[in-house]
Parts: structure tokens; sequence; C-alpha cells
């Protein structure tokens, strides 16, 4: 986990784009709490390995787990 000292309000805000668009949210739009959530829910589906066998899908719901503990 990085240092908190190191976060300056510019390097949040990349942060937080980063995520959006990870997720494909439009960031010009109203972002609500509950888009967010419903948005990681249908990723997660998506990359679920109990639901996905074809493809190694660690690394996919890693980052997700990491874009839910930021955003939400």
């Amino acid at each position: 986990m990085e240092d908190c000292s190191t976060y300056s309000s510019d390097n949040i805000i990349k942060k937080y784009e980063e995520y959006l668009e990870y997720l494909r949210i439009d960031m010009h739009r109203e972002i609500t709490k509950q888009h967010i959530k419903s948005t990681c829910r249908i990723k997660s589906k998506k990359f679920h390995p109990d639901l996905n066998k074809n493809v190694d899908t660690t690394s996919e719901m890693q980052k997700l787990n990491e874009v839910k503990i930021y955003l939400e």
C-alpha cells in the first residue's frame, strides 16, 4: 500500500479517473455510488473464476477489488 503522505490532489484525481476509465464510466456524467456499485457487480460477474473457467481472471479480479476499495 502506498504512503498517504505521497498523495497530492492531482495524483488522487488521476487515480480516480484511471479507475473510472477501467470501469468504462463516463467522467462527464453524474456518477453515483450506486452506479459504481452496479458497474463493479457486472464486471465481477464477467471475471469471476467460477463463471469464467476458460481464462485466468485472477489479475482482473484483483484490479477490480482495488477499484472497489478505492471508489466505494
